[in-house]
């Protein structure tokens, strides 16, 4: 790799001097595609890379989190009914 510029970077207190390499800011992280047709059919190689999750965890997942968020909400709202009845009770209105 060839060297970089090291203007603006910071030398790092855990690593500086233990013989660790310094990551380097300029290096090549585009790929380049000759064609629109090589780029489409590396979205597709990569797309069956994809794992779908089956209906049932998607259901499971689906009430698990409407059970755990209607406990939450249930209880903040513990929570502040009985901050609310503090604070009428510290302030004397008793509605």
């Amino acid at each position: 790799m060839e060297e970089c510029s090291s203007i603006g970077r910071v030398s790092v207190s855990k690593t500086d001097g233990y013989g660790f390499e310094s990551l380097h800011s300029c290096g090549k992280v585009f790929v380049k595609f000759s064609s629109i047709y090589d780029f489409f059919s590396k979205i597709k190689s990569e797309s069956k890379h994809f794992t779908f999750p089956k209906i049932s965890e998607v259901i499971f997942n689906f009430f698990y989190v409407v059970i755990f968020a209607s406990l939450i909400a249930v209880i903040f709202y513990s929570i502040d009914s009985g901050f609310s009845k503090i604070v009428r009770w510290i302030l004397g209105v008793y509605v």
